[in-house]
Order: structure tokens, then sequence, then C-alpha cells
């Protein structure tokens, strides 16, 4: 067995044993427990440096050799010769046991073939860990903050941007700008694929055509190009694009108040690596921010250009809407969804008609098929109705079951009165020791405590209830906001677009024959 040992003094007047006396320990020990014939390394040249880093030439070399499966066992005559930072030693540690090593401190009596050695190390384990996660916590707080404050996180700026450097409060941050040169390239992209409706192939071979490439000199094919066009970066940061992506479900990173039309969308969390390719996350898993960067396209026409990529990209023929607004959030009264329909029996009209009466598979429905037009435009009175006031809006609004309310100011004045009376009790067992009283005032504390008990319970349930109402009056503001500003741009929206707006605002449309409820 090849045994390495390890010595060192942090400075020459360092009261430590010598370095003399750490090697005679150490391969004492070695004799007494492992008997003689082994290979003895001594690495012992690194006196004055202190244990504090790691940068030690001879500490380096034995590194080297237990990465090299020189070393089979290191011995040291304390832990603190081999480090005095817990995080490095943990790291030490890792690597003697990827390389099989054994580790052994002879004064702290630590070897990690022991039960107790194994948790001594353990711990520097779970320090090491500890550690790591502060680190990590503190990188994603710093990314939420820069996002938060609508900064560049990092890496190279998408195309038509620039990156530039900004100082604020006294500190420097990375913000984008429009980049002149490049700038072109993006909206010659969007009037290709737009308003040209040419295929991401057919955009490709234009920009090859005209010599376009990147800052890198790469070719931009199609693949690229649908990154270009998909990517929210450019997009104009107004209601439009909040209710479109509050609607797709995504986590809003900043309030409504915030798109304010003059800035630009940051989304954090779109990819995921899966084996060597980067996948589209779900968009639920997407956190959407305002940038501190001006839009190169506004809101509507990026909208309308996913949209082109949901459906037939490549037909030269443009469908029309053969949808109705409320549809995804309406039900039949039966509980089944309804979808709608383009019904050449109703003269044309489209239709809602419910998915169980349609598929006789799943049980019979009565309930009559209705034009969309007609739901549509009654749910939008009832919108218009209740953007007259909050009170008439609260009226739709679905609340928990009612929960029984509490005088907190008596509860709290008894508790107090518990408090007191549970003192004087405990008082009065001092007198009260080896009599019959006793037993009674133990009783009497139980009750008690019994009851602060249920009193503590009954006001932690009230401070919820009120958790809960300041809740329900941020959300009928934030519902309120909403559908005014759905109502304001209604009329110059496109079927998606309502569509994607309503789902943002209800949760439900229920129809019952004529009636027609809503749940928000």
């Amino acid at each position: 067995m090849v045994i390495a040992i390890y010595c060192r003094k942090s400075v020459y007047r360092d009261t430590s044993d010598s370095i003399k006396n750490q090697i005679d320990m150490c391969k004492d020990f070695i004799k007494r427990c492992y008997g003689e014939g082994h290979t003895i390394l001594v690495y012992d040249q690194d006196e004055g440096i202190s244990g504090a880093t790691t940068d030690r030439p001879c500490f380096q070399k034995m590194m080297s050799d237990i990465e090299n499966d020189i070393i089979d066992m290191v011995v040291c005559y304390m832990i603190d010769r081999i480090s005095r930072n817990i995080k490095d030693f943990c790291n030490i540690y890792f690597m003697l046991q990827e390389h099989n090593c054994r580790f052994v401190s002879v004064k702290e009596n630590i070897d990690d073939t022991t039960a107790m050695g194994r948790a001594m190390l353990y711990i520097c384990q779970v320090f090491a860990n500890l550690e790591r996660d502060n680190i990590r916590e503190r990188i994603i707080d710093n990314m939420n903050h820069i996002e938060q404050a609508g900064y560049w996180p990092s890496g190279l700026p998408p195309l038509g941007y620039k990156i530039a450097k900004i100082i604020e409060h006294g500190k420097k941050h990375t913000i984008l700008e429009i980049d002149e040169e490049t700038s072109g390239i993006y909206f010659h992209l969007v009037d290709l694929f737009l308003s040209q409706r040419k295929t991401l192939f057919a955009c490709e071979r234009e920009l090859r055509s005209e010599g376009v490439h990147t800052r890198k000199g790469a070719v931009i094919d199609s693949s690229r190009i649908w990154k270009i066009l998909s990517n929210p970066v450019y997009m104009c940061a107004d209601e439009t694009a909040y209710h479109y992506f509050k609607s797709a479900g995504c986590n809003m990173g900043h309030d409504i108040s915030l798109f304010d039309g003059h800035h630009s969308i940051m989304v954090r969390g779109r990819f995921k690596k899966e084996g060597t390719k980067m996948v589209l996350k779900d968009k639920k898993e997407w956190k959407v921010y305002v940038g501190m960067h001006e839009p190169l396209i506004s809101s509507s026409d990026w909208i309308k250009m996913q949209d082109l990529f949901k459906g037939n990209v490549f037909s030269k023929k443009k469908k029309t809407d053969k949808f109705g607004i409320c549809s995804g959030v309406i039900r039949c009264k039966c509980g089944y969804s309804m979808r709608s329909k383009h019904d050449k029996r109703c003269s044309g009209y489209i239709t809602y008609i419910c998915t169980r009466k349609e598929n006789k598979s799943r049980g019979t429905c009565d309930s009559k098929t209705v034009r969309c037009e007609t739901v549509d435009n009654a749910v939008i009175d009832m919108l218009r109705q209740m953007s007259t006031d909050r009170d008439t809006l609260a009226k739709f609004v679905k609340k928990d079951d009612p929960k029984p309310t509490y005088n907190t100011k008596s509860l709290k004045k008894r508790l107090l009165a518990i408090d007191k009376q549970i003192q004087k009790f405990t008082l009065s067992l001092l007198d009260a020791e080896g009599t019959a009283a006793k037993k009674y005032i133990i009783q009497e504390i139980d009750k008690l405590d019994s009851e602060k008990t249920d009193i503590n319970t009954k006001l932690a349930e009230s401070s919820i209830i009120d958790l809960q109402a300041v809740k329900e009056d941020k959300h009928i503001n934030e519902l309120y906001e909403s559908i005014h500003s759905l109502l304001k741009e209604f009329d110059t929206l496109d079927t998606l677009s309502k569509n994607n707006m309503i789902k943002s605002i209800i949760k439900e449309v229920v129809v019952d024959g004529d009636n027609i409820t809503l749940k928000l």
C-alpha cells in the first residue's frame, strides 16, 4: 500500500508541532495500525503557507499523484494541515473518494473506515452542500433582481440589438440598445414572413440570395429565423402583450401597470436542454418581465406571427376565423365543454355545440346549439355592466364558502386574562405542595391552557380570513382594470386576441338555454 504523509506549518513562529514531529507521529500511527512494509511518500515542503488556500506546491503535487492513482491512503497529523476551509476540505475529500484513496487524521482520530470517522466527514459534506445551496440562492436572487429591474441578464444580444452599459445607484448594469446595423434584418424578416406571407424556407432563400448573415458570419437558416421571429424580446410591452401572456398561463413577473407601451418584453425560462438539443418549454413555465429596451415590433403584429406558426404557415390561403371569442372557457349546463363550429345548417353561422351532445358515446344532453354571436355579445354586455363599478363586479367573482368570524379584540383580551390566571395558579402550586389542592390547581391550569390553544387557533383563522379578504380585493381591482382594458381595445382586436383576453379574465361561461352565467 502506498501511503502519503502530508505535513505543514503555517508560519515559522507557529507553536504547533514541528514538521519532524508530525512525520514521526504519522509514521508511528501507520506502523501501529497497518504494520510495516508499506511505501511511504512524505509531502512536507509547504512550510510557511497558510491552510486557508490550496495553492501550495507540495500539496498540489500530492493531489496530482492521487489523481494518477499512485496513492492509496493520505495520513495527516490534523485535518487543518490539509485545509482550514471546510468547503475546500470537502472538495478534497470528494476527490479522494473518486480515486478510492482513504483518509486518516491522527490527532483527531478520524478514519474514514470507521463509523465515527465517516460521520465527521459527512458533517463536512453537509457544510459543503449548504455553501453550494447558499451560492445557488444568491445567484437566483441576483438574477431575479436583474430581471425585475429590466436589465439584460447575460449572453449575446439578440439580432437587432447591442449591449449598452449604464450606471444606476453607483452600479454598472447591462441593457439592450437598438443596433442600427442589424435591426434592419429583423424588420426585413418580419416583412417577408408577416406581410408577404413567405414560408420560413422562402425567407431563408431570400436572405441567402441577398447575402445576409449574422454578426459572426453564420447563415440565417429557417430554424434561426423561427427563433428570431418567435422571440418575445422584440415585442412591445403593452396591455395586449400582458393579457396574451397571462392567458397563456405564463408567470407574470411585473404588474400590468408596467406594461406601458414604451418598453419591450423579456422572458426567462423559454428553453430547456434535452440531451444536445434546446427544447421550447410550455408557456406555463415562462416568466415574463418588462425590459428597459425599446421594442422593434408591436404586440399585435408579434401575436399575428405566432398565430401563423400555429396554423398552416405554408398555405397561400389565409383561413378566416372559425371560432367564437369564448372558446376554451364556455361550458354546457351538463358540465361538458362546448366548442365552436361552422354550422352550414344555421345559415353558415359559427355556433357553440356541447361536446357531450356531439359525441353521443359520452351520454345524452338536451341542450340546444347556440350561435356564437349571441353568446359572445351577451358576455361582452355583462363585462360592460361589471365595468360600471367594483361592487357590481364583486357579485360575479366566485368566493370561497363563508367562514366564521371572530371578535379578535375580545379574544385577545381573554388571552391576557388567561395568562394572568395561569401565572396566579402556578404561584399557588408552591403553597399547595403535598395537599389535595395541588391536583385541582393542575386541572385548572390544563383547562386554561386548552382554552388558550383554542383562542390562538381562532386568532390564526381570523388572520387568514383577513388576508383572504385583502387578496380578494386585490383580485377584484385587477379584474376591474383588465375589463376596462379589454373593452377599450376590443373593437380593434382580431378574434384570437379577443379570445386570449377573454380567457385571461373569465374562468368559465356556463350556457343553460337562454341563461348565460359568468365565473371570474
